[in-house]
C-alpha cells in the first residue's frame, strides 16, 4: 500500500511494507546511487541491516533531544564524507525521527531523509508532516524546521515487540486524528482495539493508515502551520505543558496527548462552546483505553509552561478547542479557565 503527500514543493511518499519485505531494500531501490547514514537509539539499532557501513547510535529518550545530539549527528557525518546528495534514515522513535530529520535539514543546506518510525507514536505523528526539531531550556521541540521527509516507510512488524504501554501512547494520537475526523472514526478505533492490543498487524495498517489520511489532508491545505494546520495540535499544548512541568518523566508523549484532549475538552466546556455529552463521550473513552485523566502535577509549574508554549501569535496562546467530533477551532482563552482546565486534571490542584 502507499500513500501520496504534496507538501508545498515536497512530495512525502508513505509505504507500508507487505509480510517479508525488507525497509533498507526499499530504500536502495528508491536512491541507489546516495551514501546512506543509518540513526537508531540504543532501542532500536537491532534492526540495523547488516552490512550496512554508515550506522550511528544515540543514547535514548528525550533527554538526549538536543542541539549536542544533532552536532553529534553532524559531525558523523562528516566524518564519513557525506555530502548534500547523501541520505539520512532515521530508524526509531520519535526522538530519533524528529532529530534526524533536523539535523538532515541543516546538513549543508539539506540532505536527503528518510524516516522509518519504529513506534506507533511515531508512524501516526512523528513522520508525516515535515515537523523537526529539538528541545531546549525545558521547552519541548522549541528549535526545529519544517522538513518533509521524501520517504516514510511503515513497517507495522516493529509494533509486535512492544510493550502495551507503547502501543497506547501511539493510540492517543489516533483517537485525536478520529476527533478531528469525526465521520464514525472514533466508533471504528473502538471496533478494532481488541484487535489493537491482540497486536494483529492489519488492525495497525488499518488504523495507521487512516490516521495518515486524516493529518494529510490537514496539512496538504497548510505545510507550514499558518492555519488549519494548528487543529493537529489538539490536546498537545496542555500536553506539552504537563511534560515539561514533570520535567519529561512519568509521562510518555502518548500518555500527556490523552490528558491534553480530556484538558482541552474541559476548556471548551468552560468556555460554553464544547459539547457536555461529547465531552463525557470522550473522557469514557479515554478511560476505557486505560489512560491517565489526572495528574500528580503543580497546577502552576503547568500553567506557567502553557505560557511560553511555542505556538504564540501576538503574545497569546492560542488553544485548539472542539465543539464536537469534526468541529474544530481556535481561540485565546482567558488565565482563569486555562487554570481551572488544568486543575480539574491534577490531583493536588
Amino acid at each position: 500500500m502507499k500513500q501520496e503527500f504534496r507538501l508545498g514543493e515536497r512530495v512525502s511518499t508513505v509505504r507500508f511494507l507487505e509480510q517479508g519485505e525488507r525497509p533498507e531494500e526499499t530504500i536502495r531501490r528508491e536512491y541507489p546511487h546516495s551514501l546512506i547514514i543509518w540513526v537508531a537509539d540504543e532501542n532500536t539499532s537491532r534492526y540495523f541491516p547488516a552490512g550496512e557501513p554508515y550506522c550511528l547510535v544515540l543514547p535514548a529518550g528525550e533527554a538526549f533531544k538536543t542541539m549536542e545530539t544533532i552536532l553529534r549527528i553532524v559531525d558523523f557525518a562528516l566524518q564519513v564524507g557525506a555530502g548534500r546528495d547523501s541520505l539520512f534514515v532515521a530508524l526509531g522513535g520519535g526522538v530519533v525521527c524528529d532529530m534526524t530529520a533536523f539535523a538532515a535539514s541543516v546538513y549543508m543546506r539539506g540532505a536527503g531523509v528518510v524516516l522509518l518510525p519504529s513506534t506507533l507514536l511515531a508512524m501516526v505523528d512523528a513522520t508525516l508532516g515535515g515537523k523537526s526539531g529539538v528541545d531546549y531550556r525545558g521547552y519541548k521541540n522549541i528549535i526545529g524546521t519544517f522538513y518533509p521527509a521524501s520517504l516514510i516507510i511503515i513497517e507495522p512488524t516493529y509494533l509486535a515487540s512492544l510493550p502495551q504501554r507503547e502501543i497506547m501512547g501511539g493510540v492517543a494520537e489516533v483517537v485525536k486524528h478520529a476527533m478531528l475526523s469525526g465521520d464514525g472514526a472514533l466508533e471504528r478505533i473502538e471496533r478494532l482495539l481488541p484487535d489493537i492490543k491482540a497486536g494483529n498487524r492489519d488492525a495497525f495498517s488499518s488504523i495507521i493508515a487512516e490516521s495518515l489520511t486524516v493529518k494529510g489532508a490537514v496539512i496538504e491545505q497548510d505545510p507550514l502551520e499558518r492555519g488549519i494546520r494548528a487543529h493537529l495540535n489538539l490536546g498537545h499544548t496542555f500536553a506539552h505543558a504537563l511534560e515539561s512541568a514533570t520535567g519529561f518523566s512519568g509521562w510518555s508523549h502518548g500518555e500527556a496527548v490523552a490528558w491534553g484532549l480530556s484538558r482541552a475538552l474541559h476548556a471548551g466546556e468552560l468556555l460554553g462552546e464544547t459539547d457536555s455529552g461529547y465531552r463525557r463521550f470522550i473522557d469514557e473513552l479515554l478511560d476505557r483505553f486505560g489512560y491517565r485523566r489526572y495528574a500528580e502535577a503543580d497546577t502552576s509549574a503547568i500553567l506557567e509552561a502553557v505560557g511560553s508554549d511555542k505556538k504564540k501569535r501576538g503574545g497569546e496562546v492560542r488553544f485548539v478547542l472542539q465543539r464536537k467530533a469534526g468541529d474544530t477551532f481556535t481561540r485565546a482563552l482567558p488565565r482563569e479557565i486555562v487554570e481551572e482546565a488544568i486543575s480539574g486534571g491534577c490531583l493536588n490542584a
